[in-house]
C-alpha cells in the first residue's frame, strides 16, 4: 500500500469515527440542529472519500460485521456508567422500564411486552 492510499485510507476512518460520534451525540440530542448539520457534512465527506478510494484502489475490505478495520488504532470502546452504583433490593419492573428507556447492552433498544 503505496503512501497515499494509507493516507486515503486514514481520513476515511477518521470521517468514519466522526460520523459515528456524531450519530451517537444525535442519538442524545435529536433536536440540535447545529449536531445534524455537522453529522451532514462529516457524512457527505465520508461518501465522498469513500468514492474517492474505490475509485482509485476498488473496494475497502471489510472486517468483522462489515466494519472496516482500524488495524492503525489499538483502541476499543467500552460504556461503562459514569459512577458505579450498588444496587440494593433488585426490582426487575423498574429495570424494565430503564432498559425500554435507555436501551439494552450495546446500547441497543429492546422491544418490550
Amino acid at each position: 500500500m503505496d503512501s497515499a492510499q494509507m493516507r486515503l485510507l486514514k481520513e476515511i476512518q477518521l470521517t468514519e469515527f466522526t460520523v459515528t460520534e456524531a450519530t451517537l451525540y444525535l442519538d442524545t440530542h435529536p433536536d440540535d440542529q447545529e449536531a445534524l448539520r455537522y453529522y451532514q457534512s462529516a457524512k457527505q465527506r465520508l461518501d465522498t472519500k469513500t468514492a474517492e478510494y474505490q475509485a482509485k484502489y476498488g473496494k475497502i475490505a471489510a472486517g468483522e460485521n462489515g466494519q472496516m478495520r482500524w488495524a492503525w488504532v489499538d483502541w476499543h470502546y467500552e460504556k461503562r456508567l459514569i459512577r458505579p452504583i450498588k444496587v440494593q433490593r433488585p426490582d426487575p419492573a423498574a429495570a424494565s422500564v430503564i432498559i425500554s428507556q435507555l436501551g439494552g447492552p450495546h446500547g441497543k433498544r429492546l422491544q418490550t411486552g
